[in-house]
């Protein structure tokens, strides 16, 4: 029995030290407008620590098109603020019954967030569109 617990706290620290963390928000599928813009945040502790940084784009077949752009605005603990765009295309040649896919595009890599706190992440479509449900980034630890 003390083997059967030793092995479920393993597996349990095992989880809770994931090297990945995604943080979405949900989007109206029936419509984004531009300048309609949806946030994440993420709470930063490790200074040191390197991140690939993934913008994740939840759809469904009702998208009308192929690629989107989106602007990306993040807002760092110190008030920087940078805002860009990033195209992210969709995989319509498998669309059938399913109500959900998902389209990534890489952001960044080699991350380092150097202040500790929150950074805010704020996702606007440059170009009003429906079929999207949800947006956000993976944080995955290097």
């Amino acid at each position: 029995m003390r083997y059967v617990f030793v092995f479920a706290l393993a597996v349990w620290l095992g989880g809770c030290a994931s090297p990945a963390l995604t943080s979405i928000a949900d989007v109206d599928p029936t419509g984004w407008g531009r300048g309609q813009s949806v946030s994440v945040s993420y709470a930063n502790s490790d200074t040191t620590a390197l991140y690939d940084l993934t913008l994740v784009v939840g759809y469904d077949s009702s998208v009308p098109c192929d690629a989107v752009n989106i602007r990306v605005t993040t807002l760092t603990p110190d008030s920087l603020t940078l805002t860009e765009s990033v195209r992210v295309y969709f995989d319509r040649g498998n669309l059938d019954n399913r109500r959900y896919f998902e389209a990534r595009a890489p952001y960044r890599t080699g991350v380092r967030f150097r202040r500790k706190g929150e950074y805010r992440f704020s996702f606007a479509p440059e170009a009003p569109l429906h079929g999207i449900k949800s947006v956000g980034f993976k944080f995955e630890k290097r």
